[in-house]
């Protein structure tokens, strides 16, 4: 009986087994894709579906699709998906968004590489920006700013918004000119030539910004040394031609050797439209980086070593005399009072560069054609990122001969820990000078406006609009450069004390016993 009884129950359990797989058979129901679908305005939607499989066999045709997308009208839709078999019935549901993700295109009223003087006239392009669904964006197209005296080329972005938040860019070349009336319009280009435009310094890296005449996809830098190096290339955003490219290379990475930059194969130029905008050297990290471009771009990487510890830009010069002062030119003053600096310095057993020995110019880099003041700049530049410290001797004059006292000026704009030497002598500077008259002796000023700016009242300005001395050397070099601007020479009091009872020695003394010191010696006082 108990035997019988065990067939009968395990009869059961099979019969409920093959029930529950006839009405709940083994059903697998899922979208193919996202849950969640974003398209652009009138781009045509592509269903994806969804999948129905009973005990692992494909039965999507038993799947029923209910769509009413339309990409034609920005909203969100409903998708369904229903399926039935046997007894049993699921719903799944996708949304689908229709949105305007499109940035506007923005274009030019003529394509060219623009022109614009140092002091600000342009021959610049209309822009307009059309939008795929709002249209006519032109209204918001906003251009950047950009330093019209800095000599070069540089990529200004053109922008427009739509309603949505889409930003459309258009990098628009432009190039800045000293002086238009000396440019022979004819021999102006329409486009850039291949080549790289910009090179800067971002801690121990050499960001390279440039141009090619083809799309940019999946090329590189080649450095070609005794080994070569590669560094990938990214596109520059922008709705305008495809061939801006920036590439980061860890010059700390690099083996010491020099090496000729290519794209591709093509052996690359350093384009500039001035040579003063040329980089020549930096002290990047623990690496000197020096360029030619002679045939092409070469690097020479170097282990870093201060060649000097003092570089000093003696103000004027040649046919350049300066402030005319009551009895002499600031030129002259210029140098007497930077040979003299020199000789006490190497008293105290320092390495010295003075960029003139003479009234005149005598080994300046740069080539013939360059203004001298471009030469001077390049050359400060050149040999200020080797020395420890890099200043400029001047001298001031006024229109009426009113205004009297020293003046120090320091670019680029730093703080007070980072001007431990000139903020010493600025409080020298007011036990050693009998008056001074000056607003503030220690400051920075904005050219454009005449407008100071008080280091000692926490002011600060960029400092792009400077001396042409001072900004070079910063912007090409990355080297501090300080102004010392001894007295107005044109003053009959600051003359007769500074010039005729010498006292422009105090002055200079004070300065080397701050330098020295700086430098971890001891001063010593002139022998008399």
């Amino acid at each position: 009986m108990q035997k019988k009884y065990k067939w009968l129950l395990l009869g059961i359990g099979l019969l409920i087994i093959v029930i529950l797989g006839i009405c709940f058979p083994k059903i697998d129901f899922y979208l193919n894709g996202e849950e969640k679908v974003t398209i652009n305005y009138q781009q045509e939607y592509q269903e994806e579906g969804a999948t129905l499989k009973i005990f692992g066999w494909n039965q999507d045709a038993k799947v029923k699709i209910t769509s009413q997308v339309d990409s034609s009208k920005i909203g969100i839709y409903e998708v369904t998906y229903e399926m039935e078999w046997l007894h049993v019935k699921k719903t799944l549901t996708r949304m689908v968004e229709v949105a305007d993700i499109e940035a506007p295109v923005l274009t030019p009223s003529f394509d060219a590489v623009i022109y614009i003087l140092q002091e600000g006239k342009a021959i610049f392009p209309k822009f307009t920006a059309m939008d795929n669904y709002d249209g006519d964006v032109s209204a918001s197209i906003s251009i950047d700013s950009f330093d019209h005296n800095y000599i070069g080329v540089h990529f200004v972005k053109v922008s427009a918004v739509d309603q949505q938040g889409n930003e459309g860019i258009y990098l628009q070349p432009v190039a800045v000119y000293q002086d238009f009336e000396e440019v022979d319009e004819s021999l102006l280009p329409l486009e850039l030539e291949d080549g790289i435009y910009h090179m800067a310094v971002q801690e121990d890296q050499l960001v390279f910004e440039g141009y090619v005449q083809e799309k940019i996809e999946n090329a590189e830098l080649k450095l070609a040394g005794k080994k070569t190096v590669t560094s990938s290339i990214q596109p520059l955003a922008t709705c305008g031609k495809t061939g801006y490219f920036q590439s980061v290379i860890s010059v700390n990475e690099l083996e010491n050797d020099t090496y000729q930059i290519f794209y591709r194969d093509k052996a690359l130029q350093q384009q500039a439209i001035l040579p003063a905008q040329r980089l020549g050297r930096w002290h990047i990290g623990d690496k000197l980086v020096s360029f030619s471009y002679e045939g092409g771009i070469f690097m020479t990487v170097e282990d870093f070593a201060y060649q000097y510890d003092i570089a000093i830009d003696v103000g004027h010069g040649g046919d350049d005399v300066g402030a005319v002062g009551l009895g002499m030119y600031e030129r002259d003053l210029n140098l007497m009072v930077s040979l003299y600096e020199k000789q006490r310095y190497e008293e105290h057993g320092l390495n010295v560069w003075l960029i003139r020995e003479t009234k005149d110019y005598e080994n300046l880099l740069g080539e013939e054609d360059w203004h001298i003041l471009q030469q001077v700049s390049y050359t400060l530049g050149w040999y200020g990122a080797v020395s420890k410290y890099t200043y400029s001797n001047h001298h001031n004059s006024d229109t009426v001969g009113a205004t009297s006292g020293p003046e120090i000026i320091v670019l680029p704009a730093l703080n007070q820990e980072e001007l431990a030497v000139e903020y010493r002598l600025y409080e020298e500077f007011q036990q050693v000078y009998q008056r001074i008259n000056t607003d503030w002796p220690l400051f920075t000023r904005n050219y454009d406006n005449g407008k100071r700016f008080s280091k000692e009242k926490g002011e600060v300005y960029p400092m792009r609009v400077f001396y042409a001395n001072m900004r070079y050397p910063w912007e090409c070099f990355g080297v501090t450069v300080t102004t010392y601007e001894g007295a107005y020479i044109n003053n009959r009091f600051d003359y007769d004390w500074y010039v005729k009872k010498e006292n422009w020695k105090k002055v200079s003394e004070a300065k080397i016993k701050a330098y020295v010191e700086a430098l971890g010696m001891e001063y010593q006082a002139p022998k008399m």
